[in-house]
């Protein structure tokens, strides 16, 4: 197993649930891949997802391995789930309360109080629709996509629309529009290029919820608690232990060769790294036909994120754990992300503060403040080394505005982390943060498959393996890759 993230430690619980022998190898020092954690000066902040849903998920794969999930991790809703802030001085506070959700609609338009009904009524159907059958299973190939089941499913996917389009007949507010599409900046696409079934993302907040760790490590506690499962489930995890090479033989893959050239054999070798960092960089050209570099460097990648961690040393009154602020120009902000592959100048600034949850990750009357704003990957359009002081303080200056107004002279702990940083740490293919664009031609369907359709005896789970990025997907990723490892090992 090529790395200890979430998708990959999804998997070897599982296969050693099913009593396979399984070795993580692990390049860096911790668990958790993106979903990392940074602690400077007495405050700690998640280094990558701040989203978190469906916990149920992880509470099955607890109990599934004997254990209860509560004995070991307290997770607590975030109630409401997001503040949303315009620049006009419109402001939601929207979560899983029904009656609350629904009076802050009706006051802002009342005729689009239906049309919310009417959406979660729909999206009930893509949700169940997506969790029975699409999200369980790797598709590989057209004689699995192009099938009675695949079209009637279609239908109630409602594959043939946008997300934007969509949700303009559900919406008559522009707001709320808004607020139901940006939600695919999540697979780092403009909601105008994915398909309509993406409206699941924001049912599942409204009707699951969005949670958090309380216990002073963050959302981080989810990597290390998997681990621990892992390991007693008897899974043997090596850090600081990077992967130079995948073996492979006429047979398939044999194993890894780690960077100090120490050769690891293995029936079957997952990777929960980048797919296309693990073809191009890890499978020596001549065992691949299909995914060679130039078919590698025609996958779009997702887009990116500069993100700001910022220790405070005072409480602002005014934000919820999870705060998005939108700017006066959305489309102009995708454009030119999406388009000129430039950051914006006005940008969505999502701002989290999660001391507000978890007192213990901050000093006592400091915030742990996560800012975050949509980039796009790296181009050469920009140079983060040579422009990102500048941007930094743009989006200071942004933030400044929003109504943090003394924010440039209380921070006492301050880390960047560019395009560039999740390129070199996490090896995400141009700095790309959910893996693959969740555009059509790349999603569900043609999205690449778990089982490598190059190299017999070689898997993948994580973001940029099907079902998609996301915690509750990188699980599920997991789940199928591990199903996959065994019926192949079985026969």
């Amino acid at each position: 197993m090529i790395g200890a993230g979430l998708g990959g430690l999804s998997a070897a619980i599982r296969l050693a649930n099913a009593g396979c022998a399984v070795t993580i190898v692990e390049g860096g020092a911790r668990p958790g891949g993106k979903l990392g954690t940074l602690e400077r000066g007495g405050f700690r902040f998640d280094t990558g997802p701040t989203i978190f849903t469906l916990p149920h998920l992880l509470e099955d794969l607890f109990r599934e391995s004997g254990e209860c999930l509560a004995d070991h991790l307290e997770l607590v809703p975030c109630e409401p789930a997001f503040r949303f802030a315009f620049r006009d001085g419109v402001e939601l506070r929207l979560g899983t309360d029904l009656r609350r959700n629904v009076a802050q609609i009706a006051a802002l338009e009342p005729r689009d109080v239906a049309g919310f009904l009417a959406f979660l009524a729909r999206s009930e159907r893509i949700y169940d629709e997506l969790m029975a059958y699409f999200f369980r299973r790797s598709f590989n190939g057209p004689r699995q996509m192009f099938t009675p089941r695949v079209a009637r499913a279609g239908l109630t996917l409602d594959v043939i629309r946008s997300l934007d389009g969509r949700m303009r007949r559900y919406f008559r507010d522009p707001h709320l529009r808004h607020i139901m599409t940006f939600k695919s900046i999540y697979v780092g696409t403009p909601p105008t290029q994915v398909p309509a079934a993406y409206a699941a993302i924001p049912y599942l907040e409204f009707v699951y919820g969005v949670w958090f760790a309380r216990g002073g490590r963050g959302l981080h506690a989810i990597a290390e608690e998997l681990a621990a499962l892992a390991v007693r489930r008897g899974v043997a995890i090596r850090y600081s232990a990077p992967v130079k090479e995948i073996a492979v033989g006429r047979d398939g893959a044999r194993g890894v060769i780690l960077a100090d050239d120490e050769f690891i054999p293995a029936d079957a070798v997952v990777s929960n790294a980048d797919l296309v960092h693990t073809y191009r960089d890890l499978v020596h050209p001549r065992w691949r036909r299909r995914y060679t570099d130039a078919r590698l460097a025609r996958y779009e990648p997702s887009s990116s994120a500069f993100i700001l961690y910022l220790g405070v040393d005072r409480v602002y009154p005014g934000l919820e754990h999870h705060n998005v602020f939108f700017p006066a120009d959305y489309a102009g902000e995708m454009a030119r992300i999406f388009g000129e592959k430039r950051p914006p100048a006005d940008p969505t600034i999502y701002i989290g503060d999660f001391a507000r949850t978890d007192p213990a990750l901050a000093p006592p009357g400091s915030s742990a403040l996560y800012v975050l704003a949509p980039v796009p990957h790296i181009t050469p359009a920009f140079d983060w080394a040579r422009e990102g002081d500048a941007y930094r303080d743009l989006l200071i200056a942004r933030v400044r505005d929003l109504g943090l107004a003394d924010l440039a002279e209380r921070i006492v702990v301050e880390e960047r982390w560019t395009p560039l940083d999740f390129a070199e740490r996490h090896h995400n293919n141009l700095g790309s943060i959910f893996g693959l664009s969740g555009k059509w031609s790349q999603s569900t369907f043609f999205h690449p498959p778990n089982r490598s359709e190059e190299v017999r005896g070689l898997y993948f789970a994580g973001g940029s393996a099907q079902p998609g990025g996301g915690i509750p997907l990188v699980l599920l990723s997991g789940e199928i890759t591990a199903e996959l490892v065994l019926e192949d090992l079985l026969k």
